[in-house]
């Protein structure tokens, strides 16, 4: 059994395995498990952790600390996984990455620009354009001061990416579970973020083919993979997908996801691209299959859960809260 653990709406990326698995598989939200006494064993896959507060993160700590010591099998454990703010800043501090990130409420000075702004805590993207200079970022960061927009979760990342052709991005994506990393489909993109693409223009490029092409043997592709491995080894993560563009050659490492789009059920308007998803979903399933595994019940007797597991919290919790 492998139960996929995230915060309340967000199961929706891991149910395309419900009918894509022959392993027996269990969606449950954070406050589920922090309310249970007894938890069923087997293979937990704590997935969402960028998403919890630094209260829930103690929980979900400690309940992955149990669960493995009642002979559970845990993925990601959140009391080593990085936040990505100190992710991306032990990345670069490891010659990972050229570039570097900061916290917006340092009121900092990057190294490099332009920088952008984005939200620590969501997969929405940035929240500003490509920022030029000091003063333009001094001047946002005072925008949001005065309209009562805080700046704590804000992230300031300095820009580091390279066109594959005049005005054409190309976002790479590579996934590790269960001790295997291997490449993923890519995104081309028309502007610099490349986050999901364009179908429309894409269909109309005529370097479409080459474009599918390149992906089908980038699916194949080893060499970004060690980058890939000590990334994520830094990060303390066991199950993501890291998402990089390639900058002078050398993987630069933006995100690495714990509750990714899998892809198995997105619009694939492109006939020759079948052949390219259907490599990259076989790589996934078969991976997380490996995950499975069973165990024995597993008693959460903790002071740390035990303010969770009162009756008044089992009457409030709600399947929709993290």
């Amino acid at each position: 059994m492998i139960r996929f653990l995230t915060t309340g709406w967000h199961a929706y990326t891991f149910r395309p395995l419900k009918t894509r698995l022959a392993v027996p598989i269990e969606f449950w939200n954070y406050d589920r498990l922090f309310t249970r006494r007894v938890a069923p064993g087997g293979t937990w896959l704590f997935a969402d952790l960028e998403r919890l507060s630094a209260y829930e993160l103690r929980l979900a700590a400690e309940a992955a600390r149990l669960l493995r010591g009642g002979g559970s099998r845990v993925v990601n454990d959140p009391a080593v996984v990085k936040p990505r703010l100190p992710m991306l800043k032990a990345l670069h501090a490891a010659g990972v990455n050229m570039f570097n990130a900061y916290s917006a409420e340092d009121q900092p000075r990057p190294a490099r620009f332009p920088v952008f702004i984005r939200v620590e805590a969501d997969h929405a993207g940035p929240i500003t354009p490509l920022i030029e200079t000091q003063g333009e970022l001094d001047d946002v960061l005072a925008s949001y001061a005065a309209a009562g927009r805080p700046l704590r979760g804000l992230m300031v990342i300095e820009y580091c990416a390279e066109e594959i052709r005049p005005g054409v991005w190309r976002k790479l994506g590579a996934f590790r579970i269960a001790g295997r990393s291997f490449m993923h489909t890519t995104v081309v993109d028309y502007g610099w973020l490349a986050k999901t693409g364009d179908p429309d223009r894409l269909a109309k490029d005529p370097m479409l083919e080459t474009y599918l092409k390149e992906e089908f043997e980038l699916l194949d592709r080893t060499d970004f993979l060690p980058t890939v491995d000590m990334a994520m080894a830094i990060a303390g993560i066991d199950y993501g997908r890291a998402d990089f563009g390639l900058v002078e050659g050398r993987p630069q490492i933006y995100e690495i996801n714990t509750n990714p789009v899998l892809g198995l059920d997105g619009p694939r308007p492109f006939a020759a691209r079948l052949a390219n998803h259907a490599k990259a979903d076989k790589r996934v399933l078969d991976a997380i299959a490996e995950l499975d595994s069973d165990g024995p019940e597993v008693k959460f007797d903790s002071p740390v859960l035990n303010n969770r597991q009162g009756l008044r919290q089992r009457l409030l919790r709600s399947p929709y809260r993290a």
